[in-house]
């Protein structure tokens, strides 16, 4: 309104268009300072813990049943299929979010086993990993987990097992041996220059191995 008062006086003109732009570079600052918070820096930070970046890649494996994680200031959930709405047998997985998770691409060599399996053999899989073995710049951490850790690298021994194995809806169903029923992961960590904790390599001991008959 005051500059509508008298909007030929070029020295107003001047000042509304100023304030205007310092009203779109305040706004644009506080929506790009909010979403870099809710997104975890668009993907470019990490995790606040080596324990919660690995929360973060198993959900977005789609192979557990928790497929809620944190991500930045929200807990979101993984973009994996149901029965209703995706095939259950396309070997799907969250590419976005599990890229997001990784510092290098070796980790993702322990996932494709899996995903393998469900494309070619229609059968799905829900697997849990229990966390033991926790060192963070060699020293070790236990239980209860802190909700932030610094440092320079992290290992932590998981140990995987089936805990579920699916053909329900299945256009050719087979059948899943094997002798073994679980696999030890040891992961390593490392933070990342935006800050937080990414996942970097992924070797396992005594691989689970398994033939498929049809049935």
């Amino acid at each position: 309104m005051w500059y509508l008062r008298a909007p030929t006086i070029a020295r107003r003109a001047v000042i509304y268009l100023c304030v205007l732009g310092m009203l779109v570079a305040v706004n644009t600052a506080g929506i790009l300072s909010l979403s870099w918070q809710r997104t975890n820096g668009f993907g470019l930070r990490g995790q606040p813990t080596p324990w919660a970046a690995f929360i973060a890649l198993t959900a977005a494996s789609c192979l557990t049943r928790h497929s809620f994680y944190g991500n930045g200031s929200n807990t979101v959930e993984a973009d994996c299929v149901s029965g209703s709405d995706g095939n259950l047998y396309a070997g799907d997985y969250d590419e976005t979010a599990f890229a997001d998770s990784l510092c290098a691409e070796q980790p993702r060599q322990a996932f494709t086993k899996w995903w393998e399996w469900n494309r070619q053999y229609q059968v799905s899989f829900t697997l849990d990993w229990a966390q033991s073995d926790t060192t963070v710049d060699s020293q070790p951490v236990g239980p209860p987990y802190p909700e932030t850790v610094d440092g320079d690298n992290a290992t932590i021994r998981y140990v995987l097992t089936i805990d579920n194995v699916s053909t329900i809806g299945a256009e050719r169903k087979y059948q899943m041996r094997t002798e073994q029923l679980e696999e030890t992961w040891t992961v390593q960590f490392q933070p990342v220059s935006l800050g937080g904790w990414k996942v970097c390599q992924i070797d396992i001991t005594n691989p689970i191995t398994a033939t498929f008959t049809p049935q």
